[in-house]
């Protein structure tokens, strides 16, 4: 029964092990990609929202 546990152990702590691992290597890269290229994408767009709402009638439609 002490071996039955201690191989269940040690086979846990290795799958914890290369889940740590694989997400270190595959999601967490990809992920950064992902927010990266989604953040160049929106440039355009706010530069363009912020050249809007910039103008002096935007200005002098938000004061009360």
């Amino acid at each position: 029964m002490l071996i039955i546990l201690i191989t269940l152990g040690v086979s846990l702590l290795m799958a914890a092990i290369n889940a740590n691992t694989y997400y270190r290597a595959m999601i967490d890269p990809s992920t950064e990609k992902l927010e990266k290229a989604e953040a160049d994408e929106l440039v355009p767009y706010l530069e363009y929202f912020l050249r809007i709402l910039g103008t002096e009638e935007m200005k002098n439609a938000r004061e009360p």
